[in-house]
């Protein structure tokens, strides 16, 4: 981040740590072309294994970005001037990291996937609450068996960008709604959690982000306590549930409906889980949409844009909601 440049040479060297399995082979070059109204900026694509630092660094990471990389970036202590996160979790950084790249910025994206990831769980909810009677011929039973939403109490777990957005969709359906937010409780939300009602809930949606006080939140304990007939999403982070006592719990209680996208340890294996016919699985992927990699490439590109042209007082200042390191930002360490 710099004043205003007159320099037509490029000042900052900017590189992605990794690709992730659904951007389509051409993504570098499309990430290429979106850069190229930057004189200042020379594009690497991904990280070279041989690092020639010349200029300061903007970084682009993704779920890639793992313990043993963060390492060598202190090692070597790289000049970043900015690292560009275009997702919502971070649970991925490490505390020595950041404490490390303390006065880089280190920007989230929440904005491109949110929505994506709520609908993600409305949608599972519609399945679980009845298909649609669909018929090739007139049905002369006329039967629609399923649960109305309005009589559905469901417990959302997190209170972030989705389960904002959760919380007025299921209001709009009328069901009664009621909110944990581990970050209230940052030292024993394990305990706070057995305080709530959790005996008359339909449906548990875990939405929130991963820290000391929301991993293995959905324990034995609080399964417990649940109905056999519960609903529970997770597209958050697979530590939030104990993947065996939530594997135990759906094969004890066949009413259950279970749906998971994401898991303890990714790549999963799904075969045990696919025996059971009430746990519905997907690959990570709530986030995904059709215009995901169009509206990332131009979120990045805006980013480095006000990077390049504001004021370093002004960029934070447009970019505190999301700045990780800034340090109003809602971390538990």
């Amino acid at each position: 981040m710099n004043e205003k440049q007159s320099s037509d040479k490029p000042n900052y060297e900017l590189f992605r740590t990794g690709l992730s399995s659904y951007w389509p082979e051409n993504f570098l070059s499309l990430e290429k072309n979106s850069f190229a109204d930057f004189k200042e900026i020379t594009y690497l694509g991904l990280m070279p294994e041989k690092f020639q630092i010349k200029k300061p660094l903007i970084a682009i990471t993704n779920t890639h970005f793992d313990r043993k990389l963060q390492l060598l970036w202190m090692e070597k202590n790289y000049p970043l001037s900015l690292i560009i996160h275009a997702n919502s979790g971070y649970d991925l950084f490490t505390e020595p990291f950041l404490d490390f790249f303390k006065m880089t910025p280190l920007l989230l994206g929440p904005e491109l996937r949110m929505h994506a990831v709520a609908e993600y769980y409305i949608h599972c909810f519609l399945h679980a609450a009845g298909t649609l009677p669909f018929k090739k011929s007139w049905d002369m039973d006329r039967q629609y068996p399923r649960k109305l939403l309005k009589n559905m109490s469901i417990l959302l777990i997190g209170y972030g960008h989705v389960g904002k957005i959760l919380e007025k969709i299921l209001i709009a359906f009328h069901c009664k709604v009621q909110i944990f937010d581990p970050h209230q409780f940052p030292k024993n939300s394990a305990q706070h959690i057995l305080d709530l009602p959790i005996e008359e809930m339909d449906g548990i949606f875990c939405c929130c982000d991963l820290n000391k006080s929301s991993k293995s939140l959905i324990d034995k304990k609080v399964l417990q306590r649940c109905k056999n007939n519960i609903i529970i999403i997770n597209a958050a982070r697979g530590e939030i549930c104990q993947e065996i006592e939530l594997y135990q719990f759906a094969k004890k209680n066949v009413a259950s409906q279970i749906f998971l996208d994401v898991f303890e340890k990714e790549p999963m294996d799904f075969q045990d889980w696919n025996q059971l016919p009430n746990v519905h699985l997907s690959s990570h992927v709530a986030g995904n949409h059709e215009n995901l990699i169009l509206e990332s490439l131009e979120w990045q590109k805006n980013v480095v844009k006000n990077f390049l042209e504001l004021t370093p007082v002004e960029f934070l200042k447009n970019y505190q909601q999301i700045n990780l390191q800034d340090p109003n930002f809602p971390r538990i360490k």
